[in-house]
């Protein structure tokens, strides 16, 4: 995410031109000298600068706190930085956390012509932060003076009677609609750990920082919300709403949250917020504090990555006590990545023991339902390298990876092996159809064109589609077989024609089949003990219960359909019938012989 943080020094950092104005200067005995004068002005004061950046002028907020913190407040965004006085007239600042990728800048203050000149130890390339010195200059809009100044005295926090603390749940966020990964997807790597994806809040999206305050014995959730990065208006957001019901994942809420950057109107909607890890389909894909929500008949969806934290307030005077909707800033929280991290890995790591205990359950049966023959077959048979990668976990990862919700509704099946088997026997049948027309057969032919109709139908079970789709599949090849290898046949043009559409669907076929034996030789083979990737995708329920029905079937049907695609291959050529795309020679790859 450094990228994220770096486009906010671009605001107050880099300025081209050098302004002058009137000077306003304290009398001698007030004048700022030493860097406890300008520690004690800048505590509790509101430093607002103006520079120019790439013809655009940018304004910038900070705001000293105690501690050698201070918040800058630009484009959009709130950022927490460090900061220390070095003279009467000198400060050093840094973004916190960052310091040593972005360096450390000198920000000498010029009090008679309210002027700054800012050092950077590094600077931007236009592809990442390189030690060398820059120097910008800017203006200085408020304070107009600049003057000795009692040192502020830091509030002490009044103690909350007992009788009067309620508990709040801080859920700190940052996301957006149209927010991408940049670097890395989440998900396990090949060492066996988990790492975030990294984020890009470029201008060509809208950035939203959210702080959610959940009041759960008042029944209430406290929404703060920002844009930021991509905005045009830099919006901001506070909503009281009223809790309706909430489970240990969702709130259900009536009110109005920010659901869209687009500009919706006023609404009062009930909206659910989805404040805990919701894992897709057990895969490694965090969707984490998701808010939905329905206006005027259209859904909206605002995804977020949010860590948790809880404080306490004084339920006697709650709006007053929130630490960030009470502030008046308006801004959400300040994201910080490492707890973001932290939290997002430990739930994960929750998540993969809960998917474990599941999957290790489920393994008892299936190991009873799944013969040794059938997995020793599967074991036995290598992988060459091809199109898909040269090793198994190569192969599975992108054939896994290549499968969405959506084409699962093609069949109506639940599971990547039980997709791959239909795919393949609907291309097969399809093929198998062209060639019955080849031959003059079609109303054997439309007999195969139902069966597909009823493969792609939510009638019947996945077992019985696929027991009555493999007996079909068994006598159909054995006739089309005989009738390619009688030499006696002599197709017509026409005949040809439809022999020469089989072609494409004869490979797709025997490509799916390809795609169903690696998915299925990596459940056999990695389910027991894995915690790389390709573990990870397979070790599900709905994977296993899927694969007790299919793999005692897969071995003869793949060796079905790879000798049949070879034969109807090899007679094209024999009758001269045009391979458009070589597709012949690509099955070579597909070759799953011992």
């Amino acid at each position: 995410m450094k990228k994220i943080f770096f486009i906010i020094f671009l605001v107050f950092l880099f300025s081209d031109n050098y302004f002058t104005t009137s000077k306003a200067t304290a009398t001698e005995e007030n004048e700022i000298k030493t860097k406890e004068d300008l520690e004690a002005f800048l505590i509790g004061t509101e430093l607002k600068t103006s520079g120019i950046y790439d013809g655009k002028t940018y304004i910038s907020k900070m705001k000293f706190e105690y501690d050698g913190i201070f918040y800058d407040y630009s484009h959009g965004v709130k950022t927490k930085m460090l900061w220390k006085p070095i003279n009467g007239n000198t400060f050093k600042t840094a973004q916190f956390g960052y310091e040593d990728y972005l360096g450390w800048h000198t920000y000498v203050l010029d009090y008679d012509n309210l002027t700054y000149t800012i050092t950077s130890e590094k600077t931007f390339d236009g592809n990442e932060m390189i030690d060398k010195p820059s120097i910008y200059k800017g203006e200085i809009l408020s304070p107009k003076i600049f003057a000795k100044k009692e040192a502020k005295e830091r509030k002490v926090a009044t103690e909350i009677p007992e009788d009067q603390i309620v508990q709040i749940l801080s859920m700190n966020c940052i996301g957006g609609e149209k927010i991408k990964p940049i670097k890395a997807e989440s998900g396990n790597h090949s060492d066996g750990t988990w790492k975030p994806a990294e984020y890009d809040f470029s201008k060509e999206m809208v950035s939203v920082a959210s702080t959610f305050e959940i009041d759960f014995e008042n029944g209430n959730i406290y929404t703060t919300t920002a844009e930021g990065y991509g905005s045009k208006e830099n919006r901001k957001f506070k909503s009281k709403n009223k809790i309706l019901s909430y489970d240990e994942s969702k709130i259900t809420a009536i009110g109005s949250p920010y659901l869209t950057e687009k500009d919706i109107g006023e609404y009062e909607i009930e909206y659910n917020f989805y404040y805990q890890n919701n894992y897709k389909n057990n895969l490694i894909d965090v969707q984490q504090g998701v808010l939905v929500g329905k206006v005027g008949g259209e859904k909206y969806q605002m995804e977020y990555f949010c860590y948790p934290e809880t404080y306490l307030a004084d339920k006697s005077n709650i709006e007053k006590t929130l630490t960030t909707y009470a502030n008046s800033d308006g801004f959400a929280k300040v994201w910080d990545e490492k707890k973001g991290n932290e939290y997002l890995d430990a739930e994960h790591q929750k998540e993969m023991a809960r998917t474990k205990a599941e999957t290790d359950k489920i393994m008892a049966e299936f190991e009873k339902q799944i013969s040794s023959k059938s997995k020793n077959i599967i074991k036995s048979v290598k992988l060459k390298s091809n199109k898909y990668g040269s090793s198994q976990l190569q192969q599975t990862k992108k054939i896994v990876n290549s499968v969405t919700k959506e084409d699962f509704k093609t069949y109506n099946v639940t599971s990547l092996i039980s997709y791959y088997f239909f795919d393949s026997m609907s291309n097969y049948l399809e093929s198998l159809e062209f060639l019955y027309r080849a031959y003059d057969k079609n109303t054997d032919a439309d007999k195969l064109k139902s069966q597909i109709a009823y493969l792609k139908s939510s009638k019947g079970s996945e077992k019985e589609k696929l027991e009555s789709t493999k007996q079909i599949i068994n006598s159909a090849s054995l006739e089309i077989q005989a009738d390619v290898q009688n030499e006696s046949i002599v197709l017509s043009d026409e005949a040809k024609i439809n022999y020469q559409k089989a072609l494409p669907f004869a490979f797709k076929a025997t490509d799916s089949g390809y795609k169903l034996f690696v998915v299925s030789k990596g459940l056999v083979t990695e389910i027991k003990g894995s915690t790389n990737l390709l573990g990870a995708l397979l070790k599900n329920a709905k994977e296993i219960q899927g694969a007790a029905t299919v793999i005692p079937l897969i071995p003869d049907y793949i060796k079905n359909v790879g000798s049949t695609a070879k034969l109807i291959f090899t007679g094209a050529k024999v009758k001269k019938i045009k391979d458009e795309g070589n597709l012949g020679d690509a099955l070579d790859e597909l070759d799953l012989s011992a």
